[in-house]
């Protein structure tokens, strides 16, 4: 795991979530009207763990780095507050989901968590409001449903 400077990340986020800068920074926010699996803040955090291994698997290459940032907010739990970003392996997403996000946060921290690899086309959102989506497209969604037992978000694809 490796800290990644801001201008890193917002270089990727100008190349693979367009507009992003536009809405404030709230990269959630780009993705609302696009095809979409949900979790809601209802589903325990195995099955969201679980749900987030389940589409990693599918949508990155094993030795593909994923990046993972905040939106601005809570920052990390540990780590220090200038760090925005980090690049990890697959295998270390877990423990750093566990011990560094403020998500579900029983000191009412909160922020949006972000998930993606170098080339984009998804996202992994662990939402300030307790829910967990999964963006990608179309054809990949249908493929994760069943896998990762969820809905597709209201209004979005069936």
């Amino acid at each position: 795991m490796k800290a990644i400077t801001n201008r890193k990340l917002y270089r990727l986020l100008d190349r693979t979530v367009a507009g992003w800068r536009d809405i404030g920074g709230w990269t959630y926010n780009v993705f609302c009207n696009s095809p979409q699996l949900r979790l809601s803040e209802r589903v325990g955090m195995k099955h969201i763990l679980a749900a987030t291994r389940t589409a990693v698997n599918c949508l990155a290459a094993p030795e593909d780095p994923l990046i993972i940032f905040h939106d601005g907010l809570a920052a990390w739990r540990t780590k220090p507050k200038r760090i925005r970003a980090y690049e990890l392996s697959p295998n270390e997403l877990e423990r750093f989901i566990l011990h560094e996000v403020c998500f579900r946060d029983p000191a009412g921290f909160s922020d949006n968590y972000n998930i993606m690899n170098e080339a984009g086309g998804w996202m992994i959102t662990f939402c300030h409001e307790n829910d967990w989506f999964l963006f990608a497209p179309s054809a990949r969604i249908t493929q994760l449903r069943k896998k990762i037992k969820a809905e597709p978000a209201p209004g979005t694809l069936r």
